[in-house]
């Protein structure tokens, strides 16, 4: 009675502990993002993007759009704004965005330590390990760098995802399928990661049923999600597939070209910016996933998503959202690395004779990552900086001079504060005379009452436009 009483205590302790980290977290991770909203800071577009569709949405206007000339399901199909939907309704604007991305990371956290603890059961000291790679989840770099970027649906996957690692690894075959048809409601290409689990199924010599439900839901809503695009988008197609020219101009020319000119594949994968983003999206976890990296097969689909792409991977897909779509993977493959450690001989021998070495291993690459990796240094400094600047004062006094039901063309950091309204206008579009990735002409809509104009963003056109191909020659004219 003595002994379960105080395993019962530490079990009560550990998940207080887990809480209070948990809503430190979510608290910090807010208050800096809302800091970095007033400061103007967000300049990405995609916190206006989805701040307007959802705006739209919870005023009749489902995936309604301006920004981009159609509706969000021209761009990605993400049924899951349809269920974020009521719950911005309850505080429509940009900030309960940040807040439910910051729930969503921060709630992970929970699922990796079940996870941790299911992985881990045959350990003595499973609970405080599961502790310890839960706390590792909150002060990760990337996902600090998800939290801090922009705002985007694909975080939102992380919690399906890892519930589906959770009930793979306890065998409960119904709820897993549940949790991988949820997660393909966040993004059409969530489902390269679902189809990404029947090959890990296969791996691990599960039955028929975990193998061929899992490639069936990924490529079949795959494939129905790009006909859903096609439908809305401007050139009537996936417009995405401009990063997989070089390949072919659709998916059966693209797996024709891999298999006819491997050499001519080989030489674009093998670059140091592809390198560069494998290295990075491992050493956080100090290389931990490649002892055991069966887990790592459920990405393999989604690397090879960014390997192909023109552009190839660098250091900004784990500076953003798209870290998302690896988190998962990566944490379990590194759970299962930390429980394999020990029976590696030479290895093992030396944990067994310095149990802490390990732990403070982990802990020193952990805050390393997250201070050389993550953004909160950054985000800091330029929120002590913008504290004083005269020009954020300046900007919210004209915002407050617009109208709430104005039609406003604007600069990228004007964006977001003014995307709660039916008529937007990015300026950058203007400038180009060209929608993304030059589909279609673009002129400013006649319904633009006011015009907001950040001469600075002429300097980030200068560094941006030249370098991009479909940008280079509209930029030019831009000025004009």
């Amino acid at each position: 009675m003595i002994l379960e009483s105080m395993h019962y205590g530490n079990r009560h302790r550990t998940a207080w502990m887990l809480s209070l980290a948990t809503a430190i977290f979510v608290i910090a991770a807010t208050a800096l993002s809302w800091g970095k909203l007033a400061a103007f800071r967000y300049n990405a577009i995609d916190l206006a993007y989805y701040n307007q569709a959802l705006w739209n949405t919870i005023h009749g206007r489902p995936f309604g759009l301006s920004i981009h000339p159609h509706l969000t399901l021209g761009d990605h199909f993400e049924p899951i704004l349809l269920l974020l939907a009521p719950l911005y309704a309850l505080a429509p604007g940009p900030k309960i965005l940040i807040a439910l991305q910051a729930l969503a990371l921060g709630g992970s956290a929970f699922l990796v330590f079940l996870l941790s603890k299911e992985i881990l059961k045959q350990s003595a000291a499973r609970d405080r390990w599961a502790f310890g790679i839960a706390f590792a989840w909150l002060v990760n770099p990337f996902v600090w760098n998800i939290q801090l970027f922009e705002w985007h649906t694909l975080p939102f996957s992380i919690p399906p995802l890892l519930a589906a690692f959770l009930f793979f690894e306890r065998r409960r075959l119904l709820p897993f399928l549940g949790t991988l048809a949820l997660a393909l409601l966040v993004r059409e290409d969530v489902a390269l990661i679902v189809a990404g689990f029947g090959l890990y199924a296969l791996i691990r010599r599960r039955p028929v049923l975990w193998i061929i439900p899992p490639f069936i839901l990924g490529l079949g809503w795959f494939l129905l999600a790009q006909r859903a695009i096609a439908r809305f988008a401007i050139g009537g197609a996936y417009k995405f597939l401009v990063y997989y020219g070089w390949l072919g101009d659709s998916f059966g020319e693209i797996a024709v070209k891999i298999f006819q000119k491997p050499l001519y594949v080989a030489a674009h994968l093998a670059t140091f910016a592809n390198v560069e983003m494998i290295i990075g999206l491992l050493m956080p976890f100090l290389f931990i996933p490649i002892v055991a990296p069966q887990a790592l097969l459920v990405a393999l689909p989604t690397l090879a998503q960014f390997l192909l792409g023109a552009p190839g991977g660098s250091s900004l897909i784990f500076e953003t959202h798209y870290v998302s779509l690896f988190l998962p993977a990566l944490f379990t493959a590194f759970i299962f690395g930390v429980r394999a450690l020990p029976i590696i001989p030479r290895l093992g021998a030396i944990i067994k004779q310095h149990p802490a070495l390990l732990p403070l291993l982990l802990a020193s690459t952990t805050v390393y990552g997250a201070v050389m990796l993550g953004p909160i240094p950054g985000t800091m400094q330029s929120l002590r900086l913008s504290k004083n600047d005269p020009l954020v004062s300046e900007a919210q006094r004209m915002l407050n001079l617009i109208p709430a039901d104005a039609g406003v063309a604007a600069s990228y950091a004007y964006l977001p504060q003014l995307s709660s309204r039916k008529n937007l206008a990015s300026l950058h579009y203007v400038f180009l005379g060209l929608t993304q990735f030059g589909a279609a002409p673009y002129t400013l809509p006649q319904n633009i009452d006011y015009l907001l104009i950040d001469t600075q963003d002429f300097l980030i056109y200068g560094l941006q436009f030249p370098k991009t191909t479909w940008t280079r020659e509209a930029y030019a004219s831009g000025p004009a």
